[in-house]
């Protein structure tokens, strides 16, 4: 073949080489970011998934994630940005649909909330993550049967997560069941969490659960009184869980969480203090602040 017939070849070759160099970047970025975000490390992740849009500026990945980033910042307009112009590109993309969902649930737009979390089911049945979210927001509309169906769909998917068993947590304690509630994340926690942002939650949630069992042991029960012990071991796993939850948290925890936990411990702390003539009974003593 004539070296001039081949120029055109060699020219189409070297620029699909170089397309695919920097689609094979992209998803290298991309997988990076994923796993940074799982770790907890959201600046890592917002980084990663910046250079990819330098790369590929209408990348799926890369808008979902900076809008799961920007959501959990409080950066509402960044996500509503990064959220929409992903779904302008990408119609069926169901994780970009859960993220405007949850926007649109924190803003209250019911129902467009609603809508969002059925095209994110719609395009996306076979992501558990789907169903705990839609769940999520039945729950908070009161609809509790309806949010334990939802989640228990997400864990049919995924039997061994221990991730998506924390909705049931919370359901439990919104049926003011806080043994359940309890009994339900030692359940997930024997399984593990592939996210770190799940533990971390399972502690806050588990600290709150074990102010409403003290409160609930510090109530005399007729004939019988408040049963002491009880209240000082779950004011002591109240703290505890609070430890664990500051540990992942590191030295900069976001505003969310440290007002989280303030409020947990100001819970506790108010407990103790209506109860406290119980820490003058013989051999017992409070637990530590």
């Amino acid at each position: 073949m004539h070296p001039n017939l081949l120029e055109p070849l060699r020219v189409r070759w070297i620029v699909g080489a170089l397309l695919m160099v920097v689609f094979l970047g992209a998803c290298d970025r991309d997988l990076h970011a994923q796993r940074a975000l799982a770790a907890g490390d959201t600046a890592r992740a917002r980084s990663s998934w910046n250079k990819v849009l330098t790369k590929d500026q209408h990348h799926e990945g890369a808008l979902y994630g900076l809008a799961w980033i920007a959501l959990m910042d409080g950066q509402r307009h960044t996500t509503r940005t990064m959220s929409t112009t992903c779904l302008e590109h990408h119609p069926n993309a169901a994780r970009c649909w859960r993220v405007l969902g949850l926007l649109e649930a924190v803003e209250g737009n019911l129902a467009d909330a609603r809508t969002a979390y059925e095209q994110a089911l719609a395009h996306g049945e076979d992501d558990p993550k789907n169903w705990v979210a839609f769940g999520a927001f039945e729950a908070d509309r009161g609809d509790l049967e309806r949010a334990q169906e939802l989640v228990e769909r997400a864990i049919a998917l995924a039997p061994n997560v221990g991730d998506y068993r924390l909705p049931l947590a919370d359901i439990a304690m919104r049926r003011q069941d806080p043994q359940a509630a309890l009994d339900l994340l030692n359940e997930a926690q024997s399984r593990g969490f592939r996210d770190m942002q799940m533990e971390l939650q399972s502690w806050m949630t588990r600290a709150w659960v074990h102010v409403v069992l003290a409160e609930q042991a510090a109530t005399p029960k007729p004939p019988m009184g408040p049963d002491i012990g009880a209240v000082r071991e779950h004011l002591e796993q109240m703290e505890s869980s609070l430890v664990q939850a500051e540990r992942f948290l590191g030295d900069s925890p976001s505003p969310q969480h440290r007002t989280q936990i303030a409020n947990v411990r100001s819970a506790g702390s108010t407990l103790q203090a209506r109860i406290g003539r119980l820490w003058e009974l013989p051999g017992l003593q409070p637990p530590p602040n």
